[in-house]
C-alpha cells in the first residue's frame, strides 16, 4: 500500500491545491486537450476546472485519480 500526504497552507483548499496542481502539469507539449483525454472528461469542464470555476465533485475526483496515478503508482505509469 502507498500513500499520499497533501500539506495545505491555513487558507487554501484541496479543492485549489487540485487547480494549482493541474495548472502546474501543462505545458508547450502537454496541453489542456490532453489533461481532459487522460481524465476522460470534456475539454470544456476541464477548462473551467483550471480556471478555478466550479465544476461538479465528479471533475475533482477524476484529476485526483489521475494525479494519483502518476504520483502514487508511478512505476505503473512509467511503464
Amino acid at each position: 500500500m502507498r500513500t499520499l500526504t497533501i500539506y495545505l497552507s491555513e487558507d487554501e483548499t484541496l479543492s485549489k491545491w487540485a487547480v494549482k496542481q493541474a495548472n502546474s502539469m501543462l505545458n508547450d507539449r502537454y496541453r489542456l486537450v490532453h489533461l481532459a483525454l487522460d481524465m476522460k472528461a470534456p475539454y470544456h469542464t476541464v477548462r473551467r476546472f483550471i480556471a478555478g470555476e466550479n465544476v461538479a465533485l465528479e471533475i475533482q475526483d477524476k484529476f485526483m485519480q489521475l494525479y494519483l496515478h502518476r504520483h502514487v503508482y508511478a512505476d505503473k505509469w512509467n511503464g
